[in-house]
């Protein structure tokens, strides 16, 4: 017994000596410590996108205490019970809604009931209830639940309706911001308010260089929006996401020069039609002949 621990001992020590190449090696720290580090970068570049992006600049707020303040002064501050139109206006809002959730198609259906059974499911709300009859019992509760539903449904329904305009908004925030990063919608911005003669594009403009083009038609959009916002409001509203982009005034193509006269090139392929079908013609006499065979 003593003869084999001790042959254990030294087949283990051998082991850990010579370390046969079939055995597995331990893990690399170095390299475990590089493809953490690759993925810690990968992971703040993708939040870094996702914060700057338009998704991002609603969420990803730290500072929620201050937004809980400034969202209890806004409420304080709104007149909520001074808001007749709003609450007066709720009967033709569920008409219209109705309306219009009786045309959507079959995908678009599922789309929006998806959006509102997430609301529900925050909540601790089953959207199954406003049918079945869990809540046969619990009138009152059924009662909120289907009040909080169709509140929520007609916020969501009159928010999705200017997505376009708050799509137009926050790209207008960003080219303001950098509009040299944001050319395309300057242009077609700058497009649109030309078309609608807000704006005109001097001559000498067709011939500056690009920055000086760029810095003028900056400065012109900023002074219609400064001069007329409403008028301003209704063409950025008006810019949809599936127009292209029209580009701004560029100078004009320079003349070109008198081409130097060359002389015409023969078309051979002509020239040798008429020597194919002559022999073509030749070689069918040829052969009518033979088929005839030897005149009398």
């Amino acid at each position: 017994m003593f003869i084999l621990a001790v042959a254990l001992v030294v087949l283990v020590v051998l082991w850990f000596v010579f370390k046969p190449a079939w055995a597995p090696k331990p893990p690399d720290a170095t390299d475990w410590a590089g493809k953490a580090t690759q993925a810690s970068k990968q992971a703040t570049a993708k939040a870094g996108e996702m914060y700057n992006g338009l998704r991002g600049r609603l969420k990803f707020r730290q500072d929620t205490r201050e937004l809980a303040g400034q969202f209890r002064q806004w409420v304080a501050g709104s007149g909520l019970a001074d808001r007749k139109p709003l609450y007066e206006g709720l009967p033709d809002s569920a008409a219209a809604f109705a309306s219009w959730l009786g045309g959507l198609s079959t995908e678009e259906l599922e789309d929006f009931t998806q959006g509102v059974a997430r609301f529900c499911g925050q909540l601790n709300f089953d959207i199954a209830w406003l049918t079945n009859t869990q809540l046969a019992r619990e009138p009152e509760l059924k009662q909120t639940v289907e009040d909080a539903t169709l509140l929520y449904s007609l916020a969501a329904w009159r928010a999705g309706r200017v997505q376009q305009q708050v799509r137009n908004f926050l790209a207008y925030q960003d080219w303001l911001a950098q509009p040299e990063r944001h050319t395309a919608f300057g242009q077609r911005l700058y497009r649109a308010l030309l078309d609608a003669k807000l704006v005109t594009a001097p001559a000498e403009l067709y011939l500056a260089p690009e920055k000086e083009r760029l810095t003028q038609a900056v400065a012109a959009i900023r002074t219609v929006a400064d001069d007329d916002p409403a008028t301003f409001r209704a063409v950025l509203h008006q810019l949809g996401a599936s127009v292209a982009p029209k580009p701004a005034p560029a100078p004009p193509d320079p003349e070109p020069e008198a081409p130097t006269p060359e002389a015409p090139e023969t078309d051979t392929s002509k020239s040798a039609a008429p020597e194919a079908e002559t022999s073509k013609s030749a070689a069918s006499k040829t052969a009518a002949r033979k088929a005839a065979g030897p005149r009398e």
